[in-house]
């Protein structure tokens, strides 16, 4: 048994949080004692010094300068550090510091092949966002395309734990056009996505950032779902608002009416106080639809 697992349960749920993929930010406010407990958890806090010692020094060397060389260490080691605690801050600091956009874009190829482990890993996925926000769109085609060179990997990718924030990262860095038949298959396989703990993200950013084509065809298939469970679940919740939110006005007219002259819907989720009659309330063609919260 380890010496975690013998630890009172406040101590001991801390503890194993701390072990989780990603370190918390309140980490830093826990006191020292409870890190002296366990071997690992000092692993942990020696890893956690480094990676904040190296991730200033970064940031101090672009603040003096302007702009930073590229550690050559780092290069040719792109894929492999990525998938280190450590090894990936080092990687978003290079990618933060260097200001030539072509070696930028070098520096991202090296995943180039790896794009769906680093997809589902803890570490390599931030690096990927990090690519996806600081890069040009053009620079981001290889991305896209290993996506959609296997089957499925995109609705796969959507409702994962880390992936869903890549799809989403392109749904909102990339142009319409260039993300055109990932959106088609979003919309696709929506009756999986609308009620899914991840997949809902994805949608919720299709709408926002999505073509009127491709909302208009949301709508069409949220329609098309059994309303009363999706308006009665949470992640579903959130889709609906949005939709009613996002969409043209004709389509959201056309989901509040299948939503209020289905029987027993509005009694359903008045019954259930449901945050979905607020926002139908205010919905008519001479009224302005209320403002949603964006994810």
């Amino acid at each position: 048994m380890s010496s975690i697992s013998r630890q009172p349960f406040p101590a001991r749920a801390l503890l194993e949080r701390l072990r989780g993929d990603d370190w918390p930010a309140w980490a830093s406010y826990l006191p020292l004692t409870l890190f002296q407990i366990s071997s690992e958890c000092k692993a942990l806090c020696a890893v956690k010094a480094v990676a904040d010692s190296r991730q200033h020094l970064s940031t101090d060397r672009v603040s003096a300068k302007g702009s930073t060389d590229i550690d050559p260490t780092i290069r040719g080691r792109i894929w492999e550090l990525s998938r280190q605690f450590v090894g990936c801050r080092e990687v978003q600091c290079a990618l933060d510091g260097c200001q030539d956009r072509a070696e930028k874009a070098q520096l991202a190829l090296e995943l180039r092949g790896h794009v769906l482990e680093a997809v589902a890993c803890p570490y390599a996925n931030h690096v990927l966002q990090k690519c996806i926000n600081s890069l040009r769109p053009s620079d981001l085609q290889f991305i896209i395309d290993e996506l959609a060179s296997f089957p499925n990997a995109v609705e796969q990718t959507a409702m994962h734990k880390y992936g869903c924030r890549i799809i989403q990262r392109l749904l909102e860095n990339c142009p319409p056009s260039q993300v055109e038949g990932m959106a088609n298959e979003l919309v696709s396989k929506a009756e999986l996505l609308v009620q899914h703990a991840y997949g809902n993200y994805v949608v919720q950013s299709l709408l926002q950032h999505g073509t009127n084509l491709i909302k208009h065809r949301l709508v069409r298939r949220l329609v098309e779902l059994p309303l009363l469970d999706v308006c009665s679940n949470v992640c579903g919740r959130a889709v609906v608002k949005a939709a009613l939110c996002e969409a043209a006005e004709e389509d959201v007219l056309l989901l509040s009416r299948s939503i209020i002259e289905t029987p027993g819907h509005v009694a359903h989720l008045a019954r259930e106080k449901s945050p979905i009659l607020k926002f139908l309330k205010g919905i008519s063609l001479n009224k302005q639809r209320p403002a949603v919260r964006r994810v």
